[in-house]
């Protein structure tokens, strides 16, 4: 399967590790978190306790660039082995700037690089790996102009149970897989105003919108009017 992402742990400026994925201990008890590293592409397994590691992160977009993905240090307090491939270090981080580390990004990844598919309708409503997952889609993909040519795109309302919901199928419908089209109704908008600055009014193309007796709820109905209208801007036919 493609790389999609590249993790470099260096220590006092020497690279001694190269892995295709980082797991991190969900809770911690207390300041410490212990990472586990796998998918070695080089390794010669070396450090100190008391040391301090980088951790360069960087992961594959669409365009096949590596991009900076995060990158932070691991003041080391433990470390060892639990296989051949699986090497785990415990320790506080620091230096991790402005940026977040988001395990559901770098998961998303990982699913992407083992081919494997996220599931995204089994997933609960209003859980933050929805965002997580799109997050990891923006990186991917970034703002995407250019349509997957058709005269109707389609969606299906009774699959919307939270707003997040539609920006997933919109971007499928628009884009693709891996593709992004907002989190929220604001980078929506951002999204759908890219797409008019390079392809102009969307007069040819329709929006038919089924199942609208499946609706889930009355926010959903109040949400979809706002989408509607977003749409209607930029001339699309709405049915």
């Amino acid at each position: 399967m493609k790389q999609l992402i590249n993790i470099t742990l260096s220590f006092e400026g020497e690279k001694f590790i190269k892995c295709d994925y980082v797991w991190l201990e969900p809770h911690a008890p207390n300041t410490g978190r212990k990472f586990v590293f796998s998918g070695f592409k080089t390794s010669k397994k070396t450090a100190n306790y008391d040391s301090i590691i980088n951790v360069n992160i960087t992961v594959c977009n669409n365009l096949n660039e590596w991009v900076y993905f995060i990158d932070y240090d691991i003041f080391v307090l433990n470390y060892g082995c639990l296989s051949e491939d699986l090497w785990w270090v415990y320790g506080t981080v620091f230096n991790i700037g402005d940026m977040e580390y988001v395990q559901g990004k770098i998961d998303t990844f990982n699913i992407w690089q083992k081919g494997g598919i996220f599931d995204w309708f089994s997933i609960p409503i209003k859980s933050p790996l929805k965002l997580d997952y799109i997050g990891a889609c923006l990186t991917y993909s970034g703002i995407i102009t250019k349509m997957i040519e058709k005269e109707v795109y389609n969606f299906d309302i009774s699959l919307v149970k939270e707003e997040r919901d539609f920006f997933y199928l919109a971007s499928l419908e628009f884009f693709g897989d891996r593709s992004y089209f907002g989190h929220d109704l604001h980078t929506f908008k951002d999204c759908l105003l890219e797409m008019f600055n390079h392809n102009g009014y969307f007069d040819n193309k329709e929006i038919i919108f089924f199942n609208p007796d499946k609706i889930y709820n009355s926010e959903i109905v109040n949400f979809f009017e706002d989408i509607k209208n977003e749409f209607i801007k930029y001339k699309f036919m709405i049915k």
